[in-house]
């Protein structure tokens, strides 16, 4: 049995997905786009400009997310 991901190995996943474009799938560096990684403050921001589809894409991993779920909205039950 496989143990869960560490935050990094999970990070480092999502990270490697990001290097494809996600309007149309192809590999992004090289001859074919950029990809540029950064960071601001504690979140992590990578930069993909596709040379396929001329999408321009900033994908960004936050270092803490907090949302607050509507009392009584019924589309969420």
């Amino acid at each position: 049995m496989r143990s869960s991901p560490s935050a990094e190995e999970d990070r480092e996943f999502w990270v490697q997905r990001v290097r494809k474009c996600p309007c149309c799938g192809h590999e992004v560096g090289g001859r074919f786009g950029i990809a540029q990684e950064y960071w601001v403050a504690g979140d992590r921001h990578i930069d993909l400009w596709c040379g396929s589809c001329h999408a321009h894409v900033t994908v960004v991993f936050a270092a803490l997310v907090t949302m607050q779920e509507p009392a009584g909205d019924p589309r969420l039950h």
